[in-house]
């Protein structure tokens, strides 16, 4: 990885932390849990891929996935599939 894409991925992680650090929410349901009588060690797990933009003809690749519903079909990208990939996750194959 480039110098440049280590300090872009450093700034993005740094944003999410600040987004979780300021979110309301998230101090509203760790007081919750803190006043129930319990501490908390919040620790969270992201994943990162980087792909070289491709041209629109093969990004735009699209398969058609039957869904639990036969009139409803599901567009899985080439990405959708390396994203799946990378949480040890496949889409159901076609029956």
């Amino acid at each position: 990885m480039d110098d440049q894409l280590k300090e872009l991925t450093q700034e993005l992680c740094n944003t999410i932390k600040e987004l979780l650090r300021g979110s309301e929410e998230v101090a509203e349901a760790v007081g919750k849990i803190e006043e129930a009588g319990f501490d908390i060690l919040l620790v969270l797990e992201f994943i990162i891929t980087f792909e070289e933009k491709k041209g629109d003809s093969e990004s735009s690749e699209e398969e058609m996935t039957e869904g639990a519903d036969p009139e409803n079909k599901i567009r899985w990208t080439g990405q959708d599939h390396k994203f799946l990939k990378t949480l040890k996750i496949s889409p159901d194959e076609e029956k």
